[in-house]
């Protein structure tokens, strides 16, 4: 679980604050790049 607070506090300054919590031996899926697929694979022509 990832959770992410972003905020502009008082006198304008930005606040970005991230927890993260990892379950031992989880692995992220695979990445999926967008450019091996056809431009208009899923539309109806």
């Amino acid at each position: 679980m990832r959770l992410t607070a972003k905020r502009y506090v008082r006198g304008g300054i930005f606040t970005n604050a991230v927890v993260e919590q990892r379950k031992k031996g989880w692995q992220p899926a695979p990445c999926v790049d967008l450019d091996d697929f056809p431009a208009r694979s899923n539309s109806r022509d």
